[in-house]
């Protein structure tokens, strides 16, 4: 049996000490102890390069040296995304390229002897543009949810190597069953059927030890088991031979088929039908194209600080109310909405070379915003005791 583990570790660029320093105790560190423990333990990982400059600023830098030597040792592979985590199937192209590339310059500062050779997208939204420039900078492969193959469950067959056609990158698609539990669990229940089988999973690190507290030690034990041999991704691409070439959808990590065939892949993060995020978006466009406007400003480097944090995906995503399955919460959360529009405005605010007009157009829709969001919320959420 074999098992592929793919696992993002990110938190929003919002969050404060007091959220990484207990997501790194139940966490980050439980998982880096396990592969520690375990000779045999491989495992494949993006750690965001927002995360990274929260791991430095608050205090985690052993973390990220512990990080560091088990990617030396070949126990961890390391992969690329994008700094702030966008959906950048949803931004302009060019902004979309700056956070790759201030991500590269982030990863190489605290990993500099890691070459890099996978990509993660945000939400595992597939861009085709962005594949190609990828495979331009030297990416070999990027993973994507398994509906990305044809908009169908259970069409994978993974004795193959996938390859994209508008790119020539490798694709790996994991598998959204077993992802969607606790994946060390799952695997061990498989493994104990005695049936061959190759397992992709793909998840937030949280998962492990923050959002399910592993009390059976089922991690620590389906990387110990001698039945389950457990790959890297590069190290499982190398061992497939026969091709496909694929066309990938559109689409996220959860992402229904239903939603698919309707037109809705990326409802979470831009539905015509939600008033907010209509105003999100069109704060962001205006923001994005007025903040790189004006690069000569003495302010640039401010408004540029808070426009990187304010497109973070998880701003649109905790205002669309979607139901998301048994691992997260219904996605409304007032307070991280405001608190991306916020950044966003804050952005066009920091510019002194601007007109009062282009101002006053940003203070108008982040006051839309917030009369939008509130009223939402007491009216649909709030419930007297």
């Amino acid at each position: 049996m074999i098992w592929v583990n793919f696992l993002h570790f990110y938190q929003p660029p919002s969050m404060g000490k007091e959220t990484i320093d207990e997501v790194v105790k139940n966490s980050y560190s439980f998982i880096i102890k396990i592969l520690k423990e375990n000779r045999r333990a491989k495992i494949t990982i993006n750690v965001n390069a927002s995360l990274l400059e929260h791991l430095e600023k608050f205090g985690h830098i052993d973390l990220i040296k512990e990080i560091n030597k088990l990617a030396l040792k070949g126990k961890i592979e390391l992969v690329l995304s994008a700094a702030y985590h966008p959906v950048l199937a949803l931004i302009p192209f060019e902004e979309a390229l700056r956070q790759i590339n201030l991500s590269r310059q982030i990863n190489k500062k605290f990993f500099p002897k890691i070459k890099i050779k996978g990509f993660f997208f945000p939400e595992m939204v597939y861009d085709k543009k962005i594949a190609q420039k990828l495979k331009k900078i030297g990416i070999k492969w990027i993973i994507l949810d398994e509906l990305s193959y044809n908009g169908r469950f259970g069409k994978i067959e993974y004795e193959k190597k996938y390859i994209d056609k508008n790119s020539g990158l490798e694709i790996i698609f994991r598998n959204r069953e077993f992802s969607q539990d606790y994946p060390p669990k799952k695997v061990l229940e498989t493994s104990k059927k005695g049936k061959d089988k190759i397992i992709i999973t793909g998840t937030d690190a949280e998962l492990y030890g923050d959002r399910h507290i592993d009390f059976e030690g089922d991690f620590y034990w389906a990387l110990k088991n001698k039945n389950i041999s457990v790959l890297t991704v590069s190290d499982f691409l190398k061992i497939r031979k026969e091709k496909e070439f694929v066309n990938p959808k559109i689409l996220s990590w959860d992402t229904t088929e239903k939603k698919f065939q309707k037109g809705e892949a990326l409802y979470l993060w831009n539905n015509p039908k939600n008033n907010i995020h209509k105003k999100l978006w069109e704060l962001t466009y205006f923001a994005v194209k007025t903040v790189e406007n004006n690069r000569k400003d003495k302010a640039y480097k401010w408004a540029r600080w808070r426009l990187d944090r304010g497109i973070s995906s998880c701003v649109y995503w905790w205002a669309s109310e979607g139901d998301v399955g048994s691992w997260s919460l219904p996605a409304w959360h007032p307070d991280q909405i405001i608190i991306g529009a916020k950044d966003l405005v804050r952005s066009i605010r920091s510019l002194e070379n601007i007109s009062v007009t282009e101002k006053l157009k940003a203070e108008k829709l982040y006051l839309d915003i917030n009369r939008l969001v509130w009223k939402k919320h007491w009216t649909k959420y709030y419930r007297k005791k």
